[in-house]
Protein backbone atom coordinates (compact mmCIF):
# COMPACT_ATOMS: atom_id res chain seq x y z
CA UNK A 1 0.00 0.00 0.00
CA UNK A 2 0.86 3.36 -0.49
CA UNK A 3 2.62 5.15 2.67
CA UNK A 4 0.20 7.04 4.41
CA UNK A 5 -0.12 9.07 7.92
CA UNK A 6 -3.17 7.42 8.46
CA UNK A 7 -5.61 4.89 5.88
CA UNK A 8 -8.84 6.44 7.24
CA UNK A 9 -10.90 8.35 9.67
CA UNK A 10 -14.73 7.85 10.56
CA UNK A 11 -17.73 8.57 13.01
CA UNK A 12 -19.25 5.01 13.64
CA UNK A 13 -23.20 5.38 15.10
CA UNK A 14 -26.60 4.82 14.83
CA UNK A 15 -27.75 4.89 11.06
CA UNK A 16 -29.22 7.90 9.83
CA UNK A 17 -32.60 6.98 9.51
CA UNK A 18 -33.47 4.54 12.08
CA UNK A 19 -37.33 3.67 11.70
CA UNK A 20 -39.84 4.73 9.90
CA UNK A 21 -43.37 7.13 11.88
CA UNK A 22 -45.23 3.72 12.77
CA UNK A 23 -42.62 0.84 13.01
CA UNK A 24 -38.65 0.01 14.29
CA UNK A 25 -36.75 -1.32 10.62
CA UNK A 26 -36.45 -4.57 10.92
CA UNK A 27 -33.41 -4.66 8.93
CA UNK A 28 -31.38 -2.26 11.58
CA UNK A 29 -32.24 -3.35 14.45
CA UNK A 30 -30.79 -6.31 15.99
CA UNK A 31 -33.39 -7.64 18.07
CA UNK A 32 -35.29 -8.93 14.81
CA UNK A 33 -32.22 -9.40 12.98
CA UNK A 34 -30.06 -13.04 13.13
CA UNK A 35 -26.64 -11.98 13.47
CA UNK A 36 -25.20 -12.33 17.25
CA UNK A 37 -27.54 -14.23 18.80
CA UNK A 38 -25.94 -13.19 22.04
CA UNK A 39 -26.74 -9.75 21.98
CA UNK A 40 -30.43 -10.94 21.76
CA UNK A 41 -30.32 -13.34 24.56
CA UNK A 42 -28.97 -10.68 26.76
CA UNK A 43 -31.58 -8.68 26.93
CA UNK A 44 -33.25 -11.46 28.79
CA UNK A 45 -30.98 -11.30 31.91
CA UNK A 46 -32.88 -11.04 35.42
CA UNK A 47 -33.12 -7.82 37.07
CA UNK A 48 -31.17 -6.77 39.51
CA UNK A 49 -31.48 -7.76 43.55
CA UNK A 50 -32.74 -4.60 45.14
CA UNK A 51 -34.03 -6.25 48.52
CA UNK A 52 -33.00 -8.87 50.77
CA UNK A 53 -34.86 -10.05 53.58
CA UNK A 54 -36.11 -13.04 55.82
CA UNK A 55 -39.20 -14.82 56.86
CA UNK A 56 -40.24 -16.90 60.01
CA UNK A 57 -42.20 -19.76 58.52
CA UNK A 58 -42.54 -21.42 62.21
CA UNK A 59 -44.16 -17.93 63.38
CA UNK A 60 -46.58 -18.42 59.85
CA UNK A 61 -45.28 -15.01 58.28
CA UNK A 62 -45.97 -14.56 55.08
CA UNK A 63 -43.96 -14.02 51.67
CA UNK A 64 -44.96 -11.23 49.65
CA UNK A 65 -45.79 -11.94 46.32
CA UNK A 66 -42.73 -9.48 44.75
CA UNK A 67 -40.08 -11.95 46.94
CA UNK A 68 -38.86 -15.00 45.97
CA UNK A 69 -38.14 -17.29 48.77
CA UNK A 70 -34.93 -19.76 48.72
CA UNK A 71 -36.42 -22.46 50.00
CA UNK A 72 -33.81 -24.86 48.61
CA UNK A 73 -29.95 -25.28 47.79
CA UNK A 74 -29.22 -25.64 44.01
CA UNK A 75 -29.18 -29.46 44.71
CA UNK A 76 -32.66 -29.85 46.33
CA UNK A 77 -31.53 -29.64 50.12
CA UNK A 78 -33.24 -27.70 52.94
CA UNK A 79 -32.34 -24.11 52.85
CA UNK A 80 -32.85 -23.52 56.32
CA UNK A 81 -31.05 -20.90 57.93
CA UNK A 82 -32.36 -21.43 61.20
CA UNK A 83 -33.69 -24.67 63.05
CA UNK A 84 -36.49 -26.98 62.70
CA UNK A 85 -37.91 -24.78 66.13
CA UNK A 86 -36.75 -21.56 64.05
CA UNK A 87 -37.44 -22.01 60.30
CA UNK A 88 -36.16 -19.30 59.05
CA UNK A 89 -35.20 -18.37 54.65
CA UNK A 90 -33.78 -15.89 52.51
CA UNK A 91 -35.99 -13.43 50.77
CA UNK A 92 -35.33 -12.12 47.41
CA UNK A 93 -36.83 -9.03 45.58
CA UNK A 94 -35.47 -7.78 42.06
CA UNK A 95 -36.61 -4.33 40.68
CA UNK A 96 -35.12 -0.97 39.13
CA UNK A 97 -36.95 0.79 42.01
CA UNK A 98 -33.97 1.54 44.24
CA UNK A 99 -30.34 1.14 43.70
CA UNK A 100 -29.26 -2.29 43.73
CA UNK A 101 -27.33 -4.64 46.54
CA UNK A 102 -23.55 -4.30 46.03
CA UNK A 103 -22.56 -8.12 47.63
CA UNK A 104 -23.25 -9.98 51.11
CA UNK A 105 -20.36 -9.24 52.93
CA UNK A 106 -18.89 -7.91 56.22
CA UNK A 107 -18.28 -4.26 55.95
CA UNK A 108 -17.77 -1.14 57.66
CA UNK A 109 -19.58 1.83 55.87
CA UNK A 110 -22.88 1.94 54.30
CA UNK A 111 -24.21 -1.63 55.13
CA UNK A 112 -26.75 -2.32 56.42
CA UNK A 113 -28.40 -5.46 58.55
CA UNK A 114 -31.49 -6.92 58.76
CA UNK A 115 -32.30 -7.23 62.18
CA UNK A 116 -36.10 -7.79 61.61
CA UNK A 117 -38.44 -10.39 59.82
CA UNK A 118 -40.88 -9.72 57.26
CA UNK A 119 -42.97 -9.95 59.61
CA UNK A 120 -41.45 -7.94 62.31
CA UNK A 121 -40.02 -10.44 64.55
CA UNK A 122 -36.43 -10.71 65.29
CA UNK A 123 -34.20 -11.65 62.55
CA UNK A 124 -31.39 -13.62 64.78
CA UNK A 125 -31.64 -17.28 62.86
CA UNK A 126 -29.14 -18.54 65.35
CA UNK A 127 -30.57 -18.55 69.15
CA UNK A 128 -27.83 -19.50 70.55
CA UNK A 129 -25.88 -16.51 69.41
CA UNK A 130 -26.55 -12.80 70.51
CA UNK A 131 -25.93 -11.38 66.94
CA UNK A 132 -26.21 -13.71 63.85
CA UNK A 133 -27.50 -11.34 61.14
CA UNK A 134 -27.17 -11.18 57.72
CA UNK A 135 -25.70 -8.40 56.50
CA UNK A 136 -25.52 -6.39 52.97
CA UNK A 137 -23.93 -3.41 50.94
CA UNK A 138 -25.84 -1.51 48.78
CA UNK A 139 -25.20 0.64 45.49
CA UNK A 140 -25.15 4.25 45.50
CA UNK A 141 -26.83 4.76 42.24
CA UNK A 142 -29.21 3.07 40.28
CA UNK A 143 -28.70 0.25 38.27
CA UNK A 144 -27.77 1.42 34.90
CA UNK A 145 -24.83 -0.09 32.94
CA UNK A 146 -22.80 -1.03 36.08
CA UNK A 147 -22.38 -4.60 37.85
CA UNK A 148 -24.75 -5.64 40.53
CA UNK A 149 -25.90 -8.72 42.15
CA UNK A 150 -28.66 -10.24 39.97
CA UNK A 151 -28.52 -14.03 42.07
CA UNK A 152 -28.74 -15.56 45.71
CA UNK A 153 -27.97 -18.75 46.87
CA UNK A 154 -27.67 -20.54 50.17
CA UNK A 155 -25.38 -24.27 49.68
CA UNK A 156 -24.60 -26.59 52.04
CA UNK A 157 -21.14 -27.72 52.13
CA UNK A 158 -21.62 -30.66 54.80
CA UNK A 159 -20.28 -34.12 53.74
CA UNK A 160 -22.09 -37.17 55.02
CA UNK A 161 -21.47 -40.28 54.11
CA UNK A 162 -24.39 -42.28 56.35
CA UNK A 163 -27.10 -39.93 54.54
CA UNK A 164 -25.24 -39.93 50.85
CA UNK A 165 -25.10 -36.15 50.95
CA UNK A 166 -21.98 -34.85 49.17
CA UNK A 167 -21.09 -31.29 50.20
CA UNK A 168 -22.26 -28.29 47.35
CA UNK A 169 -19.72 -25.59 45.95
CA UNK A 170 -20.48 -21.96 44.83
CA UNK A 171 -21.99 -22.51 41.85
CA UNK A 172 -19.82 -21.40 37.92
CA UNK A 173 -19.21 -17.66 38.55
CA UNK A 174 -20.64 -17.29 41.80
CA UNK A 175 -18.90 -16.28 45.09
CA UNK A 176 -19.29 -17.20 48.49
CA UNK A 177 -19.53 -14.74 51.45
CA UNK A 178 -17.81 -15.88 54.41
CA UNK A 179 -18.56 -13.36 56.50
CA UNK A 180 -21.62 -11.97 56.11
CA UNK A 181 -22.83 -11.81 59.50
CA UNK A 182 -22.37 -10.41 63.38
CA UNK A 183 -19.92 -12.07 65.51
CA UNK A 184 -20.15 -15.44 63.53
CA UNK A 185 -17.87 -16.93 60.34
CA UNK A 186 -21.02 -18.58 58.39
CA UNK A 187 -24.70 -18.79 58.36
CA UNK A 188 -24.92 -21.84 59.96
CA UNK A 189 -22.90 -24.88 60.70
CA UNK A 190 -22.27 -26.08 56.97
CA UNK A 191 -24.44 -23.17 55.29
CA UNK A 192 -22.98 -20.72 53.32
CA UNK A 193 -23.92 -17.67 51.08
CA UNK A 194 -23.25 -17.27 47.41
CA UNK A 195 -23.88 -14.56 45.29
CA UNK A 196 -23.56 -13.49 41.15
CA UNK A 197 -22.72 -10.00 40.20
CA UNK A 198 -23.83 -9.16 36.24
CA UNK A 199 -23.46 -6.08 34.61
CA UNK A 200 -26.92 -4.83 34.50
CA UNK A 201 -27.93 -2.96 31.00
CA UNK A 202 -29.87 0.36 30.78
CA UNK A 203 -33.41 -0.29 28.66
CA UNK A 204 -31.73 -0.17 25.08
CA UNK A 205 -32.51 -0.77 21.57
CA UNK A 206 -29.24 -1.98 19.81
CA UNK A 207 -29.10 -1.21 15.98
CA UNK A 208 -26.94 -2.21 13.59
CA UNK A 209 -24.18 0.23 13.69
CA UNK A 210 -23.59 2.51 10.14
CA UNK A 211 -20.41 4.64 9.26
CA UNK A 212 -22.18 8.30 9.68
CA UNK A 213 -19.06 10.34 8.41
CA UNK A 214 -15.35 9.29 7.01
CA UNK A 215 -12.47 10.93 5.80
CA UNK A 216 -11.75 10.57 2.62
CA UNK A 217 -14.70 10.24 0.84
CA UNK A 218 -13.67 7.64 -1.88
CA UNK A 219 -11.63 4.94 -1.04
CA UNK A 220 -8.06 4.19 -1.75
CA UNK A 221 -7.42 2.47 -4.90
CA UNK A 222 -5.08 0.05 -3.00
CA UNK A 223 -7.14 -0.31 0.20
CA UNK A 224 -10.73 0.33 0.20
CA UNK A 225 -12.73 0.64 3.11
CA UNK A 226 -13.57 -2.61 4.63
CA UNK A 227 -17.66 -2.91 4.97
CA UNK A 228 -16.94 -4.19 8.29
CA UNK A 229 -15.51 -1.65 9.61
CA UNK A 230 -18.92 -0.32 11.54
CA UNK A 231 -19.46 -3.56 13.25
CA UNK A 232 -15.93 -4.00 14.11
CA UNK A 233 -15.83 -0.73 15.96
CA UNK A 234 -19.33 -1.30 17.70
CA UNK A 235 -19.26 -5.11 18.22
CA UNK A 236 -21.85 -4.32 21.16
CA UNK A 237 -23.99 -3.11 18.30
CA UNK A 238 -25.29 1.13 18.55
CA UNK A 239 -28.15 1.72 21.17
CA UNK A 240 -30.27 4.15 21.84
CA UNK A 241 -30.61 4.04 26.15
CA UNK A 242 -32.86 5.12 28.54
CA UNK A 243 -30.72 6.26 31.56
CA UNK A 244 -32.71 6.18 35.36
CA UNK A 245 -32.15 9.59 37.46
CA UNK A 246 -29.17 9.09 39.53
CA UNK A 247 -28.34 9.72 43.03
CA UNK A 248 -25.05 11.66 44.63
CA UNK A 249 -22.35 11.91 43.22
CA UNK A 250 -24.56 12.19 39.72
CA UNK A 251 -22.44 10.35 36.41
CA UNK A 252 -22.19 13.01 33.64
CA UNK A 253 -21.53 12.17 30.32
CA UNK A 254 -18.60 14.71 30.58
CA UNK A 255 -17.10 12.69 33.49
CA UNK A 256 -17.14 8.94 31.88
CA UNK A 257 -13.98 7.89 31.20
CA UNK A 258 -12.95 7.41 27.71
CA UNK A 259 -11.88 3.62 26.54
CA UNK A 260 -9.34 2.94 23.91
CA UNK A 261 -9.92 0.04 22.06
CA UNK A 262 -7.39 -1.62 19.03
CA UNK A 263 -8.13 -4.59 16.68
CA UNK A 264 -6.25 -5.73 13.44
CA UNK A 265 -7.37 -6.88 10.15
CA UNK A 266 -5.92 -7.37 6.27
CA UNK A 267 -6.04 -4.77 3.78
CA UNK A 268 -7.57 -7.50 1.49
CA UNK A 269 -9.28 -10.11 3.03
CA UNK A 270 -9.47 -12.43 -0.79
CA UNK A 271 -5.51 -11.95 -0.77
CA UNK A 272 -4.57 -11.86 2.49
CA UNK A 273 -2.61 -9.16 1.97
CA UNK A 274 -0.67 -6.31 4.26
CA UNK A 275 -2.26 -6.30 7.96
CA UNK A 276 -4.21 -2.58 8.92
CA UNK A 277 -4.43 -1.92 12.41
CA UNK A 278 -7.24 0.41 13.86
CA UNK A 279 -7.98 2.16 17.50
CA UNK A 280 -11.64 2.98 18.16
CA UNK A 281 -13.03 5.67 21.08
CA UNK A 282 -16.00 4.92 22.03
CA UNK A 283 -18.57 8.12 23.75
CA UNK A 284 -22.10 8.80 24.74
CA UNK A 285 -23.77 11.75 23.37
CA UNK A 286 -27.58 13.28 23.92
CA UNK A 287 -30.34 11.62 22.15
CA UNK A 288 -33.41 13.94 21.07
CA UNK A 289 -36.86 12.66 22.56
CA UNK A 290 -38.29 13.89 19.61
CA UNK A 291 -36.87 11.54 17.75
CA UNK A 292 -38.39 8.30 18.99
CA UNK A 293 -41.36 7.03 17.36
CA UNK A 294 -44.40 5.25 20.08
CA UNK A 295 -42.73 1.92 19.33
CA UNK A 296 -39.03 2.96 20.76
CA UNK A 297 -40.43 4.65 23.51
CA UNK A 298 -42.44 1.69 24.58
CA UNK A 299 -39.58 -0.31 24.30
CA UNK A 300 -37.10 2.28 26.37
CA UNK A 301 -40.24 2.27 28.78
CA UNK A 302 -39.63 5.91 28.23
CA UNK A 303 -42.32 9.04 28.64
CA UNK A 304 -41.61 12.41 26.74
CA UNK A 305 -40.93 15.00 28.95
CA UNK A 306 -39.97 12.00 31.40
CA UNK A 307 -37.90 13.81 34.85
CA UNK A 308 -36.60 10.88 35.71
CA UNK A 309 -34.93 9.39 32.94
CA UNK A 310 -32.86 10.65 29.80
CA UNK A 311 -32.12 9.35 26.62
CA UNK A 312 -28.08 8.50 25.11
CA UNK A 313 -26.84 7.23 21.81
CA UNK A 314 -23.34 5.72 21.67
CA UNK A 315 -20.68 6.37 18.74
CA UNK A 316 -17.12 5.49 18.08
CA UNK A 317 -14.59 7.56 16.70
CA UNK A 318 -12.29 5.14 14.15
CA UNK A 319 -8.79 5.63 12.63
CA UNK A 320 -6.35 2.97 10.40
CA UNK A 321 -3.12 2.85 9.63
CA UNK A 322 -0.28 0.40 8.32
Amino acid sequence: MTERIFEYFAVIGLPFKLADEYSIDPNQIIEQGKRNEFLKNSNHQKGPIVDLALVNRTLDEHIPIEYECLFKTPSGYSANLGSEQNEMYLLVKRGHDRPPIERCEQVTNGCTIIKKTIGNNSANFQLSKKNAFIIYKRSGNLACNSLAMVDVCIINKKHSHTVMITGEEAPHTFNESRKNITDADCLVPFLALCFRKSFIKAPQIKYNPSVLYRYPKKDHLDFPLPDKIAHLSMPMSATIESWPELNEPNILLTNLKPVFNTFVFNSNEKKNTEKVYGSVIPFYEDFDENWLNSNQSQILKYKKQDQKHSLHSNKSLFDSFD
